[in-house]
């Protein structure tokens, strides 16, 4: 449970999760809920392969650790 967070806020919170609305609204709208299922496990399969990819890949070099990582305006990178 989570106690710093009061449970009419995060009740809100759940309530306007973007993903959830979209599945109502989909679904509202004829879509199928399998289709649907479907959808959300290719993207569930998608992330955890870009995961993996990340996990087995060599960390950078330490001068390269925190380059582009922020912009500064105007499209310039740090």
């Amino acid at each position: 449970t989570q106690g710093y967070r009061d449970p009419a806020d995060l009740a809100a919170a759940i309530a306007a999760d973007p993903l959830l609305r979209a599945r109502e609204h989909l679904l509202a709208r004829g879509v199928d809920a399998v289709r649907i299922d479907a959808l959300d496990r290719a993207a569930a399969d998608e992330i955890a392969a870009a995961v993996a990819f990340a996990d087995a890949s060599p960390a950078p070099a330490l001068e390269q650790a925190y380059t582009d990582v922020q912009t500064i305006g105007e499209g310039a990178w740090q």
